[in-house]
C-alpha cells in the first residue's frame, strides 16, 4: 500500500513518539506492508525524533534495537551498539542495559567486561532487572569480577523479588 497520507500521520511535526515507534514496529508490525517508500521516511522520521526530537534517549535505545534484530533496517550490529551508546549517552537506563550486553558479548564492539559491568551497575541502580541478571552472570562466571557464586545467587534473587514485586503491583492495579 504506497498511501503517502499514512506516513504523514507520524512527522505532522517532522517527529514520532516512542510509543507510536512501538505500535508499528513491534506490536503491530504495520511497517511489513509498507512499500519502500514509506520505510524510508519512517526511517527518516524516527531518526530525526532520535537526534531532535523529545523522549529522545527511549528513540534512541529503538532504533538500537531495530538494528539489533534487523526491524525497518537491515541487521547491523555496529549501528545497533552506536545508538544503544546514544541512548546509553542520554541517562536512558534500559539503553544503558543493551549496551552492557554489548561489551558483555562483543555485539557492534569488542567485548569489554570492564564497560559491561559499568553499564549494569548503573542500569541495576535504575530498576533494570535484566541487568542484575548480567551482573549475577557476571559474578557467576567470573568475568571482570572475582568470581562469586553467592554474590551471584544475591543477584539474581534481587532480580526475582522485583520481578514479583512489578507482577503484584500490575495484579493490584488489574484488580480495580
Amino acid at each position: 500500500m504506497s498511501d503517502n497520507s499514512r506516513v504523514s500521520i507520524w512527522g505532522e511535526d517532522g517527529y514520532i513518539s516512542p510509543q507510536e515507534i512501538q505500535d508499528i514496529i513491534w506490536n503491530s508490525g504495520q511497517y511489513l506492508e509498507f512499500d519502500q517508500n514509506e520505510k524510508d521516511k519512517l526511517l527518516e522520521v524516527i531518526i530525526r525524533s532520535a537526534e531532535e526530537g523529545a523522549g529522545n534517549g527511549h528513540i534512541c535505545n529503538q532504533l538500537g534495537a531495530m538494528y539489533a534484530e534487523g526491524k525497518l533496517v537491515d541487521e547491523d550490529p555496529v549501528a545497533s551498539f552506536e545508538w544503544y551508546k546514544k541512548s546509553s549517552d542520554l541517562s536512558y537506563p534500559l539503553g544503558t542495559s543493551n549496551l552492557g550486553f554489548c561489551y558483555m558479548y562483543g555485539l557492534g564492539t569488542e567485548v569489554n567486561y570492564e564497560e559491561a559491568f559499568r553499564c549494569f551497575s548503573e542500569a541495576s541502580a535504575f530498576g533494570m532487572t535484566e541487568a542484575l541478571i548480567r551482573l549475577g552472570d557476571m559474578y557467576s562466571f567470573g568475568n571482570y569480577v572475582e568470581k562469586n557464586k553467592t554474590k551471584a545467587y544475591m543477584l539474581y534473587r534481587e532480580q526475582h523479588k522485583m520481578e514479583r514485586f512489578i507482577e503484584e503491583r500490575i495484579d493490584y492495579m488489574d484488580s480495580y
